[in-house]
């Protein structure tokens, strides 16, 4: 399904070449992510609806039928996505990957009017190419070498060359960096200009009427978020939490997931040792002496001695984050410092619709075991039979994340495979002499951990939000439904 995804994003992807992105994609204090680069003009790529069972089951058809030619299968995919004959979608193909060069020669050659150039796909497929001027009569210079990417480019005059967008784009980060405001920004060709992402209209316009500075005229900015008047209904306030926090919630997020439990050390909320800088719209509150995490709408995020899964990233040096932070933390505060990004939740979820959690102890290791319940059932319609592995430990050491592991072919041209593991719901698990087991509804072991077995079962390829967000962080797609271990070795 990853390569579904990558040819989806595929088709929309603007054709500038990387030399574009060599000067503005600078990491800073604001840890800023600069597009030069958009989709289809702040749409997002069109993609099919992969949670239904037929779309799922033509999708495996085409697996089969093209499972010696990768090349055909994309363009099948691709036929099928935008119903065309698969014949039109192997021209399309051609005329993607044709395409870069040609627009690399364009920027590069025709700098001082070339304005930008994407792929179409509707109302007609085709190539788009933008110029201050002279469009026209630029490409007849491109007619020889590329007389059939040529026929099908249409020439649209823009205001601004993307070499005055680049320049423009750098400009007004580094001016918004200075003013210690989040945000980020993209070069948008297809309408000419710069967008810049904030998320509080009235803290950004102040602020940069204060500085007395202008942002370029091509650069826009665009309104994401605005902060919470005021605080949720209930929120009993905590002063004796430090609460780091930003100005204004970031324009985008860093996307590493941070895992684990979190903790009160010297009045800072930290998990796996970093100091958590919090997006706004967060609250500390004090639940008869539990600490617990409000998000805006008032909902449990995060609770004192549980596990916790936030997306983000580090925060860097107390000297970079320092600006951002509404109240500025003591030079000695100690590192290192996580900035929270999106998807911030309790990990641990009891009351799942398409599963159940039980936590197995030994010791100091907690080991998760998962059992399915009928609706996670009927979200799988594809079966499947392998044979793979219990993986439950690392180099000695008990996973919270048990899994089977179906080991590489490249013989088939298939790598090694990690499926998160749903069992039948009179199934049971345990740690006997530190050994991980599954155990069937009789009490007899089927499967332990490093065994090899086959096994029947359904298996869910299609990204499900609602079932990630209620996973326990650490667990990922493909899911695999167990109906039946066929071996186990005893």
């Amino acid at each position: 399904m990853k390569k579904l995804i990558t040819i989806f994003a595929l088709l929309t992807i603007l054709l500038v070449s990387a030399s574009c992105n060599a000067e503005d994609n600078d990491s800073s204090a604001n840890n800023v992510q600069i597009a030069t680069t958009e989709q289809s003009a702040g749409e997002e790529a069109r993609t099919p609806d992969d949670s239904s069972g037929n779309f799922q089951e033509q999708i495996a058809e085409l697996a089969e039928k093209y499972k010696d030619d990768p090349a055909m299968f994309d363009a099948a995919v691709y036929a099928m996505h935008e119903g065309i004959e698969i014949d039109e979608a192997v021209y399309r193909f051609e005329v993607m990957n044709n395409a870069g060069p040609y627009g690399a020669e364009l920027e590069e050659n025709e700098a001082e009017t070339f304005a930008g150039f994407w792929i179409q796909h509707e109302p007609e497929f085709g190539l788009v190419a933008a110029f201050t001027r002279d469009g026209e009569e630029t490409l007849e210079k491109y007619r020889e070498k590329y007389p059939e990417l040529v026929a099908i480019t249409e020439v649209v005059e823009m205001k601004y060359t993307l070499k005055e967008l680049l320049k423009a784009q750098t400009e007004a980060n580094h001016l918004l960096e200075g003013l210690g405001l989040f945000y980020s920004s993209a070069t948008m060709v297809k309408t000419n200009q710069v967008e810049i992402y904030v998320t509080d209209s009235e803290l950004f316009y102040s602020t940069l009427e204060e500085s007395g500075e202008k942002l370029p005229e091509c650069v826009v900015p665009i309104i994401i978020y605005e902060p919470l008047e005021g605080v949720p209904e209930g929120l009993n306030p905590d002063p004796s939490v430090h609460f780091p926090q930003l100005k204004t919630a970031s324009g985008s997020y860093m996307e590493a997931l941070l895992t684990g439990k979190l903790e009160l050390v010297d009045g800072y909320l930290r998990v796996n040792e970093a100091i958590i800088i919090w997006q706004p719209d967060y609250f500390v509150h004090n639940n008869n002496g539990t600490i617990e995490i409000w998000d805006k709408d008032g909902k449990v995020v995060g609770r004192v001695g549980e596990e916790i899964v936030m997306g983000g990233g580090s925060a860097g040096t107390i000297e970079q984050i320092n600006p951002t932070l509404k109240e500025p933390l003591p030079p000695d505060t100690e590192v290192p410092f996580w900035l929270q990004g999106s998807g911030t939740r309790l990990s641990l979820n009891f009351s799942s619709e398409f599963f159940s959690l039980e936590v197995i102890t030994s010791g100091e290791n907690e080991v998760y075991f998962l059992k399915r319940k009928p609706l996670l059932d009927e979200s799988a319609r594809q079966e499947i039979a392998l044979t793979g592995s219990l993986v439950a430990n690392y180099n000695g050491v008990l996973t919270k994340y048990p899994h089977i592991r179906v080991e590489a072919k490249p013989e088939e041209n298939k790598g090694s495979v990690r499926y998160t593991t749903f069992w039948p719901d009179d199934y049971q698990a345990r740690i006997e002499n530190g050994a991980f087991e599954i155990l069937d509804g009789s009490g007899s072991v089927v499967l332990r951990d490093g065994e090899e077995a086959d096994i029947a079962g359904k298996v869910i390829y299609g990204y499900s939000e609602q079932l990630h967000n209620e996973l326990p962080g650490g667990y990922f797609q493909p899911y695999l439904i167990v109906d039946e271990i066929l071996r186990g070795e005893e």
